[in-house]
């Protein structure tokens, strides 16, 4: 039996992280070894973790790194694995998923990174997450987001995000692991599982492996995900497109950029807008050098790895606001359209 390392990202996360740690020990078809990567919590997790599990292997950090991606890095970097699974600690795995992964995983070599089918945890029948594929325009967008589906198919498809995978460690650090620049909220995985397609190698989204996540909406105290939003994005277009794409999406782009700060807007956050902005410019020589980097690795055209389709804008946000559900269908087929129109352009 295959004993895979998994690795949870923990930050106080007291009230989930014994139950993803116990769906975790419930896996049939694998063996587990489970290792805490604590980011300095303060709500006493590592303890509970430790007097319930004392056998789950626990990484503190001697101070609060603030990104998730740090934290990622040091999980791949400690691990000495071929294969290892990373997980956020607000996940509840159904007992076959970490199989299902691996089966994927085993099937082509050229495989490097498998995500789960992701549903929300209070609500098992509503999809949170599945099938995430990069929107040319930066943000990563997926079809069956937040509706309520009872069936799904059987075949394992590209994907192009999700924090919760299994993955090729030795392919993971060959293309440079996660960027630890990115801020936490939006494209912080997305970024990494682009440079891995780049490079060449393959990223599946497998429906027949499924878990369940906790929501937590956006709201006031998590409006620096907004930051994350924005600077993530041009950081990623910056440094991942080539010159002849950033050139076919101008127009699209400036589109994009005036429908957000109007969004920004009218959630009273245009500080936050100027802001990631100004994060951007202040670190354009970073991206710059990134970049090099990144187009040297790649061996794949930016039209076999980004997508087109439906702009995602959480239900919360929508909810009694007619205008703004209908601006989003009208631009998300303006999108598509231009898409089709620039797509065959691109080298």
């Amino acid at each position: 039996m295959k004993k895979i390392p998994v690795a949870i990202i923990n930050f106080n996360g007291k009230r989930t992280v014994l139950n993803t740690i116990q769906s975790l020990y419930e896996q049939e078809g694998v063996e587990v070894e489970i290792h805490i990567f604590d980011d300095h919590s303060t709500d006493g997790s590592p303890d509970l973790v430790r007097e319930k599990y004392p056998e789950v292997k626990l990484h503190i950090q001697p101070k609060n790194n603030g990104k998730l991606n740090i934290m990622r890095n040091i999980a791949m970097g400690e691990l000495d694995s071929d294969i290892m699974m990373l997980t956020d600690n607000d996940i509840l795995f159904d007992k076959h998923a970490l199989a299902e992964l691996l089966k994927v995983m085993q099937s082509d070599s050229m495989v490097s990174i498998c995500t789960p089918r992701l549903m929300f945890w209070d609500e098992p029948e509503r999809v949170y997450y599945s099938d995430v594929k990069m929107h040319y325009i930066g943000a990563a967008i997926g079809d069956d987001r937040g509706k309520i589906i009872k069936e799904f198919g059987q075949e394992p498809v590209p994907n192009s995000g999700g924090g919760i995978m299994l993955l090729n460690r030795k392919r993971a650090l060959e293309v440079g692991g996660f960027d630890e620049q990115y801020y936490i909220g939006f494209g912080d995985d997305g970024e990494f599982y682009q440079r891995v397609l780049r490079a060449g190698y393959k990223t599946y989204h497998v429906p027949t492996a499924f878990a369940y996540h906790e929501d937590k909406p956006f709201s006031e105290m998590r409006s620096y995900r907004a930051i994350a939003q924005i600077y993530n994005r041009w950081s990623f277009i910056l440094s991942h497109y080539s010159v002849v794409t950033m050139l076919l999406l101008i127009p699209a782009f400036i589109i994009y950029e005036f429908m957000l700060f109007g969004f920004m807007l009218f959630k009273k956050l245009p500080a936050l807008y100027f802001k990631s902005n100004i994060l951007v410019l202040k670190d354009f020589g970073l991206i710059m050098e990134k970049r090099r980097r990144i187009q040297q690795l790649r061996t794949v055209s930016d039209k076999n790895v980004l997508y087109t389709g439906n702009m995602y804008i959480a239900p919360n946000l929508l909810k009694g606001k007619g205008l703004l559900q209908f601006l989003s269908a009208i631009l998300s087929g303006f999108f598509n359209v231009y898409w089709k129109l620039v797509k065959p352009l691109i080298p």
